[in-house]
Protein backbone atom coordinates (compact mmCIF):
# COMPACT_ATOMS: atom_id res chain seq x y z
CA UNK A 1 0.00 0.00 0.00
CA UNK A 2 1.49 3.37 -0.95
CA UNK A 3 1.62 6.31 1.46
CA UNK A 4 -1.13 8.21 -0.36
CA UNK A 5 -3.62 5.36 0.11
CA UNK A 6 -2.48 4.75 3.68
CA UNK A 7 -3.14 8.36 4.62
CA UNK A 8 -6.56 8.39 2.96
CA UNK A 9 -7.62 5.20 4.72
CA UNK A 10 -6.33 6.20 8.15
CA UNK A 11 -7.86 9.65 7.97
CA UNK A 12 -11.15 7.88 7.21
CA UNK A 13 -12.70 10.95 5.69
CA UNK A 14 -13.98 11.88 2.25
CA UNK A 15 -11.86 14.34 0.34
CA UNK A 16 -13.98 17.26 1.46
CA UNK A 17 -11.15 19.66 0.70
CA UNK A 18 -12.38 19.61 -2.82
CA UNK A 19 -15.83 20.52 -1.68
CA UNK A 20 -16.01 24.17 -0.73
CA UNK A 21 -18.92 25.28 1.44
CA UNK A 22 -22.12 25.40 -0.57
CA UNK A 23 -23.36 28.96 -0.67
CA UNK A 24 -26.42 31.06 -1.30
CA UNK A 25 -28.20 32.84 -4.11
CA UNK A 26 -30.35 35.93 -3.88
CA UNK A 27 -32.24 37.29 -6.89
CA UNK A 28 -35.44 39.32 -7.18
CA UNK A 29 -36.08 38.99 -3.43
CA UNK A 30 -35.71 35.23 -3.70
CA UNK A 31 -33.07 33.31 -1.77
CA UNK A 32 -31.81 30.10 -3.37
CA UNK A 33 -29.54 27.41 -2.02
CA UNK A 34 -28.76 23.84 -3.03
CA UNK A 35 -29.60 21.21 -0.40
CA UNK A 36 -29.79 17.40 -0.29
CA UNK A 37 -33.22 15.77 -0.22
CA UNK A 38 -33.13 11.99 0.02
CA UNK A 39 -30.50 10.95 -2.52
CA UNK A 40 -30.74 14.05 -4.75
CA UNK A 41 -29.63 17.67 -4.62
CA UNK A 42 -32.36 20.29 -5.04
CA UNK A 43 -32.53 23.98 -5.77
CA UNK A 44 -34.44 25.38 -2.81
CA UNK A 45 -35.95 28.75 -1.96
CA UNK A 46 -35.81 30.12 1.57
CA UNK A 47 -38.60 32.34 2.86
CA UNK A 48 -37.83 33.24 6.46
CA UNK A 49 -37.68 29.83 8.17
CA UNK A 50 -39.47 27.94 5.38
CA UNK A 51 -37.48 25.96 2.81
CA UNK A 52 -39.31 25.31 -0.45
CA UNK A 53 -38.01 22.61 -2.79
CA UNK A 54 -38.17 23.93 -6.36
CA UNK A 55 -36.36 21.60 -8.75
CA UNK A 56 -33.71 18.94 -8.89
CA UNK A 57 -30.33 20.53 -9.49
CA UNK A 58 -28.53 19.63 -12.74
CA UNK A 59 -25.63 17.19 -12.59
CA UNK A 60 -25.04 13.51 -11.99
CA UNK A 61 -25.49 11.51 -8.80
CA UNK A 62 -21.97 12.38 -7.65
CA UNK A 63 -22.24 16.13 -8.41
CA UNK A 64 -20.61 18.66 -6.10
CA UNK A 65 -21.90 22.22 -6.20
CA UNK A 66 -20.11 25.56 -6.03
CA UNK A 67 -21.40 29.12 -5.96
CA UNK A 68 -19.83 32.52 -6.46
CA UNK A 69 -19.59 35.01 -3.58
CA UNK A 70 -19.25 37.84 -6.09
CA UNK A 71 -21.86 36.62 -8.61
CA UNK A 72 -24.71 35.06 -6.64
CA UNK A 73 -26.80 34.29 -9.74
CA UNK A 74 -24.29 31.67 -10.87
CA UNK A 75 -23.49 28.15 -9.69
CA UNK A 76 -21.26 25.37 -10.99
CA UNK A 77 -20.99 21.67 -10.45
CA UNK A 78 -18.40 18.92 -10.86
CA UNK A 79 -19.49 15.36 -11.57
CA UNK A 80 -18.48 12.14 -13.38
CA UNK A 81 -15.84 11.32 -10.78
CA UNK A 82 -14.62 14.94 -10.77
CA UNK A 83 -13.91 14.92 -14.52
CA UNK A 84 -16.74 17.18 -15.78
CA UNK A 85 -17.54 20.82 -14.91
CA UNK A 86 -20.47 23.06 -15.90
CA UNK A 87 -21.74 26.57 -15.14
CA UNK A 88 -25.41 27.58 -14.67
CA UNK A 89 -27.51 30.61 -13.76
CA UNK A 90 -30.50 30.72 -11.41
CA UNK A 91 -33.86 31.89 -12.77
CA UNK A 92 -36.84 33.41 -10.97
CA UNK A 93 -39.33 30.97 -12.48
CA UNK A 94 -39.42 27.44 -13.83
CA UNK A 95 -37.24 25.67 -14.76
CA UNK A 96 -35.31 27.75 -12.12
CA UNK A 97 -31.91 27.50 -13.86
CA UNK A 98 -30.28 27.81 -17.28
CA UNK A 99 -27.00 26.61 -18.75
CA UNK A 100 -24.15 29.12 -19.28
CA UNK A 101 -21.17 26.82 -19.97
CA UNK A 102 -22.12 23.33 -21.11
CA UNK A 103 -20.85 20.34 -19.12
CA UNK A 104 -17.27 19.90 -20.28
CA UNK A 105 -14.76 17.16 -19.51
CA UNK A 106 -11.30 18.13 -18.25
CA UNK A 107 -8.23 16.91 -20.17
CA UNK A 108 -7.48 13.19 -20.01
CA UNK A 109 -6.31 11.81 -16.65
CA UNK A 110 -7.28 15.05 -14.86
CA UNK A 111 -9.53 15.57 -11.84
CA UNK A 112 -11.10 18.71 -10.33
CA UNK A 113 -10.76 19.42 -6.62
CA UNK A 114 -12.20 22.95 -6.41
CA UNK A 115 -14.04 25.49 -8.56
CA UNK A 116 -14.04 29.29 -8.46
CA UNK A 117 -16.57 31.36 -10.42
CA UNK A 118 -15.35 34.88 -11.19
CA UNK A 119 -16.59 37.38 -13.81
CA UNK A 120 -18.70 34.66 -15.38
CA UNK A 121 -15.66 32.43 -15.92
CA UNK A 122 -14.65 29.10 -14.43
CA UNK A 123 -11.34 28.55 -12.62
CA UNK A 124 -10.72 24.94 -11.64
CA UNK A 125 -8.05 23.59 -9.34
CA UNK A 126 -7.09 19.94 -9.41
CA UNK A 127 -4.54 17.45 -10.57
CA UNK A 128 -3.21 15.84 -13.70
CA UNK A 129 -1.07 12.77 -14.30
CA UNK A 130 2.12 14.63 -13.38
CA UNK A 131 0.94 16.95 -10.63
CA UNK A 132 -1.08 20.01 -9.68
CA UNK A 133 -3.09 21.92 -12.28
CA UNK A 134 -5.16 25.10 -12.72
CA UNK A 135 -7.57 25.49 -15.63
CA UNK A 136 -9.90 28.23 -16.85
CA UNK A 137 -12.74 28.40 -19.34
CA UNK A 138 -15.44 30.76 -20.59
CA UNK A 139 -18.43 30.00 -22.80
CA UNK A 140 -16.47 30.93 -25.96
CA UNK A 141 -13.63 28.48 -25.28
CA UNK A 142 -13.74 25.15 -27.05
CA UNK A 143 -11.30 23.55 -24.61
CA UNK A 144 -9.96 24.05 -21.12
CA UNK A 145 -6.99 26.41 -20.94
CA UNK A 146 -4.17 25.38 -18.60
CA UNK A 147 -2.80 28.12 -16.34
CA UNK A 148 0.97 27.45 -16.11
CA UNK A 149 2.43 26.59 -12.73
CA UNK A 150 5.37 28.79 -11.69
CA UNK A 151 8.69 27.11 -12.43
CA UNK A 152 9.87 27.31 -8.81
CA UNK A 153 7.24 24.84 -7.57
CA UNK A 154 7.11 22.32 -10.40
CA UNK A 155 8.17 18.83 -9.31
CA UNK A 156 7.71 17.14 -12.68
CA UNK A 157 9.30 13.71 -12.54
CA UNK A 158 9.61 13.78 -8.75
CA UNK A 159 8.36 10.67 -6.92
CA UNK A 160 5.59 12.65 -5.21
CA UNK A 161 4.64 15.04 -8.01
CA UNK A 162 1.73 12.87 -9.16
CA UNK A 163 0.13 13.26 -5.71
CA UNK A 164 0.17 17.06 -5.70
CA UNK A 165 -3.00 19.04 -6.41
CA UNK A 166 -4.48 22.52 -6.37
CA UNK A 167 -6.96 21.59 -3.67
CA UNK A 168 -8.55 24.98 -2.91
CA UNK A 169 -9.16 28.13 -4.99
CA UNK A 170 -10.26 31.43 -3.38
CA UNK A 171 -10.88 35.00 -4.54
CA UNK A 172 -10.03 37.77 -2.07
CA UNK A 173 -11.28 40.70 -4.17
CA UNK A 174 -7.88 41.34 -5.75
CA UNK A 175 -6.31 38.02 -6.68
CA UNK A 176 -6.89 34.33 -7.16
CA UNK A 177 -5.46 32.32 -4.26
CA UNK A 178 -4.64 28.65 -4.90
CA UNK A 179 -3.59 26.13 -2.24
CA UNK A 180 -1.11 23.56 -3.58
CA UNK A 181 -1.27 20.61 -1.22
CA UNK A 182 0.57 17.47 -0.17
CA UNK A 183 4.25 16.72 0.37
CA UNK A 184 7.08 19.14 0.97
CA UNK A 185 7.02 21.83 -0.25
CA UNK A 186 3.41 23.01 -0.06
CA UNK A 187 2.49 26.41 -1.42
CA UNK A 188 -0.08 29.13 -1.67
CA UNK A 189 0.00 30.58 -5.18
CA UNK A 190 -1.50 33.93 -6.15
CA UNK A 191 -2.52 35.12 -9.62
CA UNK A 192 -3.69 38.32 -11.25
CA UNK A 193 -6.73 37.29 -13.31
CA UNK A 194 -7.80 40.81 -14.33
CA UNK A 195 -7.16 39.79 -17.94
CA UNK A 196 -8.25 36.18 -18.32
CA UNK A 197 -6.28 35.82 -21.53
CA UNK A 198 -3.07 37.03 -19.86
CA UNK A 199 -3.14 35.51 -16.38
CA UNK A 200 -0.08 36.48 -14.34
CA UNK A 201 1.49 34.56 -11.47
CA UNK A 202 2.18 36.97 -8.61
CA UNK A 203 3.69 35.09 -5.71
CA UNK A 204 4.50 31.64 -4.27
CA UNK A 205 4.28 31.50 -0.47
CA UNK A 206 5.39 28.43 1.47
CA UNK A 207 2.86 26.71 3.71
CA UNK A 208 3.85 25.57 7.19
CA UNK A 209 4.57 21.91 7.87
CA UNK A 210 2.72 20.19 10.74
CA UNK A 211 3.44 16.51 10.07
CA UNK A 212 4.86 14.23 7.36
CA UNK A 213 2.88 13.26 4.26
CA UNK A 214 0.57 16.15 5.07
CA UNK A 215 -2.42 16.81 2.82
CA UNK A 216 -4.96 19.63 2.87
CA UNK A 217 -8.43 18.17 3.51
CA UNK A 218 -10.59 21.29 3.33
CA UNK A 219 -10.55 25.04 3.94
CA UNK A 220 -12.55 28.25 4.15
CA UNK A 221 -11.92 31.97 3.87
CA UNK A 222 -13.52 35.13 5.26
CA UNK A 223 -12.44 38.76 5.04
CA UNK A 224 -9.58 38.37 7.51
CA UNK A 225 -8.55 34.73 7.66
CA UNK A 226 -8.10 31.47 5.79
CA UNK A 227 -8.70 28.30 7.80
CA UNK A 228 -7.12 25.05 6.58
CA UNK A 229 -7.71 21.51 7.82
CA UNK A 230 -4.86 19.15 6.95
CA UNK A 231 -3.90 15.61 7.86
CA UNK A 232 -0.91 13.33 7.59
CA UNK A 233 0.88 10.34 9.08
CA UNK A 234 4.14 10.12 11.01
CA UNK A 235 5.56 6.81 12.28
CA UNK A 236 2.09 5.27 12.14
CA UNK A 237 0.33 8.12 13.95
CA UNK A 238 -2.38 9.92 12.01
CA UNK A 239 -2.98 13.54 12.95
CA UNK A 240 -5.33 16.31 11.79
CA UNK A 241 -4.38 19.98 12.10
CA UNK A 242 -6.23 23.30 12.04
CA UNK A 243 -4.22 26.29 10.84
CA UNK A 244 -5.25 29.93 10.48
CA UNK A 245 -3.64 32.19 7.86
CA UNK A 246 -3.84 35.95 7.51
CA UNK A 247 -5.57 36.80 4.21
CA UNK A 248 -3.33 39.82 3.66
CA UNK A 249 0.06 38.15 4.00
CA UNK A 250 -1.12 34.53 3.46
CA UNK A 251 1.17 33.44 6.29
CA UNK A 252 0.19 31.20 9.18
CA UNK A 253 -0.56 33.01 12.43
CA UNK A 254 -1.88 30.10 14.52
CA UNK A 255 -2.28 26.32 14.39
CA UNK A 256 -3.05 23.35 16.58
CA UNK A 257 -3.48 19.59 16.31
CA UNK A 258 -7.15 18.63 16.64
CA UNK A 259 -6.85 14.85 16.34
CA UNK A 260 -4.15 12.21 16.76
CA UNK A 261 -4.47 8.42 16.58
CA UNK A 262 -1.86 5.65 16.52
CA UNK A 263 -1.88 2.32 14.69
CA UNK A 264 -3.75 0.68 17.56
CA UNK A 265 -6.65 3.13 17.44
CA UNK A 266 -5.54 5.03 20.54
CA UNK A 267 -6.11 8.79 20.56
CA UNK A 268 -3.75 11.18 22.31
CA UNK A 269 -6.67 12.85 24.06
CA UNK A 270 -10.23 11.83 24.87
CA UNK A 271 -11.25 15.32 23.83
CA UNK A 272 -9.69 15.32 20.38
CA UNK A 273 -12.01 15.64 17.38
CA UNK A 274 -11.78 14.22 13.87
CA UNK A 275 -12.58 17.41 11.91
CA UNK A 276 -13.97 16.90 8.41
CA UNK A 277 -14.87 20.47 7.40
CA UNK A 278 -14.53 24.10 8.39
CA UNK A 279 -16.41 27.34 7.69
CA UNK A 280 -16.60 30.96 8.78
CA UNK A 281 -19.87 32.62 9.80
CA UNK A 282 -19.10 36.30 10.37
CA UNK A 283 -16.74 36.24 13.38
CA UNK A 284 -17.42 32.58 14.22
CA UNK A 285 -15.30 29.60 13.21
CA UNK A 286 -17.32 26.41 12.63
CA UNK A 287 -15.90 22.89 12.66
CA UNK A 288 -17.77 19.84 11.38
CA UNK A 289 -16.58 16.78 13.31
CA UNK A 290 -17.61 13.15 13.60
CA UNK A 291 -19.11 14.06 16.98
CA UNK A 292 -21.03 17.20 15.98
CA UNK A 293 -20.51 20.88 15.15
CA UNK A 294 -18.14 23.04 17.21
CA UNK A 295 -18.02 26.82 17.10
CA UNK A 296 -15.95 29.62 18.61
CA UNK A 297 -15.48 33.34 18.09
CA UNK A 298 -12.27 34.05 16.28
CA UNK A 299 -11.58 37.79 16.45
CA UNK A 300 -8.05 36.88 17.60
CA UNK A 301 -7.02 33.46 16.24
CA UNK A 302 -4.00 32.92 18.47
CA UNK A 303 -5.98 33.58 21.62
CA UNK A 304 -9.11 31.72 20.43
CA UNK A 305 -7.22 28.54 19.60
CA UNK A 306 -4.83 28.74 22.54
CA UNK A 307 -7.78 28.78 24.96
CA UNK A 308 -9.17 25.70 23.20
CA UNK A 309 -12.67 26.76 24.26
CA UNK A 310 -15.41 25.70 21.84
CA UNK A 311 -19.18 25.40 22.05
CA UNK A 312 -20.84 22.25 20.78
CA UNK A 313 -24.04 22.96 18.82
CA UNK A 314 -26.71 20.41 19.71
CA UNK A 315 -28.22 19.12 16.44
CA UNK A 316 -31.66 17.54 16.14
CA UNK A 317 -31.51 15.92 12.70
CA UNK A 318 -27.87 15.44 11.67
CA UNK A 319 -25.81 12.87 13.52
CA UNK A 320 -22.71 13.07 11.31
CA UNK A 321 -22.04 16.61 9.95
CA UNK A 322 -20.18 16.80 6.64
CA UNK A 323 -20.27 20.45 5.51
CA UNK A 324 -21.97 23.83 5.87
CA UNK A 325 -24.33 25.91 3.72
CA UNK A 326 -24.51 29.59 4.62
CA UNK A 327 -27.77 31.56 4.58
CA UNK A 328 -27.37 34.94 2.87
CA UNK A 329 -29.99 37.08 4.57
CA UNK A 330 -29.73 36.17 8.25
CA UNK A 331 -26.21 36.84 9.41
CA UNK A 332 -25.96 34.06 11.97
CA UNK A 333 -28.03 31.30 10.36
CA UNK A 334 -26.59 28.38 8.38
CA UNK A 335 -27.39 24.84 7.27
CA UNK A 336 -25.51 21.71 8.34
CA UNK A 337 -25.40 18.99 5.66
CA UNK A 338 -24.62 15.44 6.71
CA UNK A 339 -25.98 12.02 7.65
CA UNK A 340 -29.16 11.78 9.71
CA UNK A 341 -30.34 9.06 12.13
CA UNK A 342 -31.85 7.12 9.20
CA UNK A 343 -28.40 7.06 7.53
CA UNK A 344 -29.65 9.35 4.77
CA UNK A 345 -28.02 12.54 3.52
CA UNK A 346 -30.01 15.43 4.96
CA UNK A 347 -29.74 19.00 6.25
CA UNK A 348 -30.57 20.99 9.37
CA UNK A 349 -31.03 24.74 9.74
CA UNK A 350 -29.13 26.31 12.66
CA UNK A 351 -29.38 29.71 14.32
CA UNK A 352 -26.08 30.14 16.12
CA UNK A 353 -27.66 32.20 18.91
CA UNK A 354 -30.86 30.23 19.61
CA UNK A 355 -29.79 26.65 18.84
CA UNK A 356 -28.94 24.74 22.06
CA UNK A 357 -25.23 24.73 22.80
CA UNK A 358 -23.00 23.16 25.43
CA UNK A 359 -19.54 24.22 26.51
CA UNK A 360 -16.71 21.92 25.52
CA UNK A 361 -13.73 22.08 27.84
CA UNK A 362 -10.52 22.07 25.81
CA UNK A 363 -11.65 19.94 22.85
CA UNK A 364 -8.36 20.39 21.04
CA UNK A 365 -4.96 18.91 21.78
CA UNK A 366 -2.89 21.45 23.66
CA UNK A 367 0.57 22.79 24.54
CA UNK A 368 2.95 20.35 22.81
CA UNK A 369 0.92 20.67 19.58
CA UNK A 370 0.40 24.43 19.80
CA UNK A 371 2.53 26.29 17.26
CA UNK A 372 1.37 29.90 17.77
CA UNK A 373 3.20 32.23 15.43
CA UNK A 374 5.08 29.80 13.27
CA UNK A 375 8.38 30.63 11.61
CA UNK A 376 8.18 27.81 9.04
CA UNK A 377 7.72 28.87 5.44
Amino acid sequence: MNKENEIDILLATENVGSIPNLDHITTDNRTFIILPINDCWWICQINEQEVKHLAKAPGGADARYFTSPSEPLLFAYVDQVRKRVALYRYLNAEPWFEKIISPSTLPRNCRADDVLIHNGLLYVGGRGKMGECLWTRDKKDENWRLIPMPSDICLSGDLFSRYKSIDLVFWDGKRLIAVDNFVIPKWILTYDITDNKEITHLESIGLCIHTTYEKVITGAMNQNYIALISGGINHGTVSIHLSILDTGTLTEIASCCVFSQDNFGNTSSEKSYKVTNVAFLKDYLLLATRDGVLCTKIDNPTESLKKCQFDKIELNTIVEPKRFVMHPCIDYTFFVVGIDSCEKQNYEQVDIFTHPRSKIKSPLLQEKYWSGYSSFS
